[in-house]
């Protein structure tokens, strides 16, 4: 987790989680302490699946002002990680356990989540861009891995992404 990372996802929250084995660089503990936000470690992965054996987890990688306001209105489960690869692993991780039954990551490089995420074969993951694709992946694909580039989307077409892998 980097300070750039607090900076985009973190903007006026006084208690952020992480997982348990997310690494904060020193820049990160500095904006922490900066702007009085505590930083709590996320319950184990076994607890996380006993916690959640079903439902919706929403993994942010890169995030924004829009992501946080949709997350915030829904029943998500939101997890902060700060790479690509812990993106992935997370995901596939939650879908092997059966902890979750979807998962959307938030990412700026959404194909390559979705391309670390198919290694593992219990993972059907995609890059969506819209509504449409959602539903693409859904019935073609069976997917239940969806990962969305956040930057420039509204509010609205965010939650309408969300809604859609939900239904």
């Amino acid at each position: 987790i980097t300070a750039d990372l607090l900076a985009e996802t973190a903007q006026g929250k006084s208690v952020i989680e992480v997982t348990p084995k997310a690494l904060v660089t020193p820049s990160a503990r500095d904006w922490l302490k900066h702007h009085k936000v505590e930083l709590i470690r996320g319950q184990s992965s076994a607890a996380q699946a006993a916690d959640r054996s079903v439902g919706s987890l929403a993994i942010v990688q890169s995030g924004s002002e829009n992501v946080d306001r949709v997350l915030a209105a829904g029943s998500w489960k939101r997890e902060l990680v700060g790479t690509v690869d812990e993106a992935a692993k997370l995901a596939i991780s939650e879908v092997c356990r059966g902890g979750v039954k979807r998962v959307v990551v938030f990412s700026r490089e959404p194909e390559a989540v979705a391309c670390f995420a198919n290694r593992n074969e219990k993972v059907r993951a995609a890059a969506v861009t819209d509504i449409a694709g959602v539903k693409r992946v859904k019935s073609g694909l069976g997917g239940n891995v969806f990962v969305v580039d956040p930057v420039e989307r509204g509010f609205f077409e965010l939650r309408n992404i969300l809604r859609q892998v939900e239904a």
